[in-house]
């Protein structure tokens, strides 16, 4: 199952498993059979989508999502960025891990997350994408207490790709388009992981100079970090508010 299955990565994901029972998802609905709307702003959108693939044997969720929107919020009033980037992708993976506890979690992370901060209300607003992937990443992180052995992380490098040019000055764009990974060979960062028995503490990235591009290969995460804890109340004030919300 790929949860962003029509961006730059997750398309070359689903091209990869193409021959095999994949379930796309994507608020962006194309023409595949195979494909489930799923918009991660939506927090009924995403209940639905638990709710239909619960039935399904799923071996491996690939949480391939990643956006960024100034000054947005959802219907339910929350900031965009982290609903998409880091909340609703947090609680899919908690509840099919509930579900199916031996399911395979691939998490597209991000080396942005190596200078983000756990702040929701950053100044610049450029910021809010690295620090909601940071969140994400721990968040996902945290349930492997639960969970153990069932998570593996990728960073696909800078591939050409409208969220990448979107992050970036119009020189750094020029220069991701010249010297950035292909989104093959980022795609095959998370085909990689998805093979690991366990990479705690570690992440697949390209093998090349400051892990932008090359072969894949499994590295150290050179950074310890842990989710404070007013950032996990305010995780579990939201599940709390949206669940009673929706009668969950």
């Amino acid at each position: 199952m790929i949860i962003g299955s029509t961006g730059t990565i997750g398309k070359c994901l689903a091209f990869h498993y193409k021959n095999e029972n994949c379930i796309e998802a994507s608020r962006s609905l194309e023409t595949s059979e195979n494909q489930i709307s799923l918009d991660l702003s939506d927090f009924k959108s995403v209940c639905e989508f638990i709710n239909r693939i619960s039935i399904e044997k799923v071996d491996v969720l690939f949480l391939n999502s990643g956006v960024f929107e100034q000054k947005k919020y959802t219907q339910d009033g929350y900031e965009y960025n982290f609903m998409v980037n880091a909340f609703s992708p947090y609680y899919i993976a908690k509840r099919i891990l509930e579900i199916q506890p031996n399911c395979k979690i691939v998490l597209t992370s991000s080396i942005s997350i190596l200078h983000a901060k756990q702040d929701l209300n950053p100044r610049k607003w450029k910021k809010i994408y690295r620090n909601t992937k940071l969140i994400e990443h721990l968040l996902i992180n945290n349930l492997e207490i639960l969970f153990p052995n069932s998570i593996c992380y990728a960073h696909p490098g800078i591939v050409p790709s409208r969220l990448s040019y979107g992050l970036h000055s119009k020189l750094v764009r020029g220069w991701i388009r010249l010297f950035g990974n292909t989104k093959e060979s980022g795609a095959n960062c998370l085909i990689k992981a998805s093979r690991l028995s366990s990479c705690r503490n570690s992440w697949v990235v390209p093998g090349g100079i400051f892990s932008l591009k090359g072969k894949p290969k499994l590295k150290k995460i050179k950074r310890k970090i842990i989710l404070k804890e007013e950032i996990k109340q305010e995780i579990l004030k939201t599940e709390k508010e949206l669940e009673e919300k929706y009668g969950i």
